[in-house]
């Protein structure tokens, strides 16, 4: 419809008033002027006496009166045209600004539905023919899944972290027994020794090597309670570390596990609200839809209402030629036409007026 208006509104001002057509079944002709005025048997009858009277040669007296019967009848004629002329560029101006009004209502259909897809995205009741993966609702939505799949992530490897911690606990725990065994043979080996040099002691000449295997095995036990020491000095260490490891692991895993809840929820708050928001705004667009339509609704109708210049122009026109004819007639006393003026194609449509509307073409 509205490339169809588009063309129109481009045609001459004649063209356009011909092409202005309703499809109602209520057609209707203006009775015309001149028949009106010069129907009647007693006007005829004053005619002809006119005629009659008139004088058998032209003259250019302003008093004449077929000389100020012509000036009337030009001046009429020129009013009815620029009349008729006046009331065609005034239609086809209204239909004009009625035509934009139209298009313009259209286009504010389309741009607020595509406003509402790119904010919202698509929906029951909303077609989008544009991409929305960029909308609110989209966004949103990647938005929970990221997050979702970052704590997921982050949740993994603070597990993974975790075991790696209680498993390096359980080898120090291993490790602890260990020492704590090399410990007690240091103790052992350090009583042999005391007991050797006892024995070499006892034994005299003859204990001499068990004096030097008593020494060597005391300055094991020693070397081996030095290391020993050492390592469990390092194991403490390592171990409170781990367990700190452990502690904060743990820790972390279970902030994650509250910052995704919290975060989970927050989101959940705002898909909400964006619900609410789209279905304000989808409530929006279809009362902006509605008025648009009501608007071209009424801007159909109100083309359909220009059409009175139909059989307007058809009369004036008509009026004016017959004006001239009943001037022909009196100057001459001659009736060589007996047909009255017919519907003049380059005029409006048909000479009707019609006000079917909502069922206007414009072509």
């Amino acid at each position: 419809m509205a490339t169809n208006i588009i063309a129109h509104m481009k045609s001459s001002p004649s063209t356009q008033l011909s092409n202005w057509r309703l499809l109602g079944t209520i057609p209707r002709r203006l009775t015309l002027m001149a028949r009106i005025m010069f129907s009647s048997a007693g006007t005829l009858n004053r005619i002809d006496a006119f005629v009659d009277s008139r004088r058998p040669f032209s003259t250019t007296d302003p008093t004449d009166p077929t000389v100020m019967g012509k000036r009337i009848s030009e001046r009429v004629t020129n009013s009815l045209t620029k009349a008729r002329q006046t009331t065609e560029q005034a239609v086809v101006s209204v239909g004009n600004h009625i035509s934009s009004l139209f298009d313009l209502a259209n286009e504010n259909n389309v741009a607020a539905t595509g406003s509402l897809c790119r904010v919202i995205g698509g929906g029951a009741s909303i077609n989008c023919s544009i991409d929305t993966d960029d909308s609110i609702a989209e966004l949103l939505e990647n938005q929970r899944r990221s997050i979702d799949l970052f704590v997921q992530k982050t949740q993994q490897f603070c597990m993974h972290h975790e075991r790696m911690a209680a498993d390096s606990l359980a080898s120090f725990e291993e490790m602890k027994k260990s020492i704590a065994k090399i410990e007690k043979i240091a103790k052992n080996s350090h009583v042999l020794a005391i007991n050797a040099q006892i024995e070499s002691a006892r034994l005299g000449d003859k204990g001499q090597a068990m004096s030097v295997v008593g020494s060597q095995m005391g300055t094991f036990s020693d070397e081996i309670q030095t290391v020993n020491e050492n390592i469990k000095q390092s194991v403490c260490v390592v171990d409170k570390a781990m367990q700190q490891f452990r502690e904060g692991a743990s820790d972390m895993k279970n902030e994650l596990d509250s910052f995704s809840s919290q975060v989970m929820n927050e989101v959940g708050k705002v898909e909400t609200r964006s619900r609410e928001i789209s279905d304000s705004l989808a409530r929006t667009l279809d009362e902006i839809t509605s008025s648009n339509e009501k608007l071209m609704t009424h801007s159909q109708i109100a083309l359909s209402e220009l059409q009175f210049q139909d059989p307007l122009s058809q009369d004036l026109m008509r009026t004016a030629y017959d004006i001239q004819k009943l001037q022909s007639l009196i100057e001459t006393g001659l009736c060589d036409d007996t047909d009255l003026a017919d519907i003049d194609p380059a005029v409006g449509h048909d000479g009707t007026l019609e006000r079917e509307s909502g069922e206007v073409e414009l072509f």
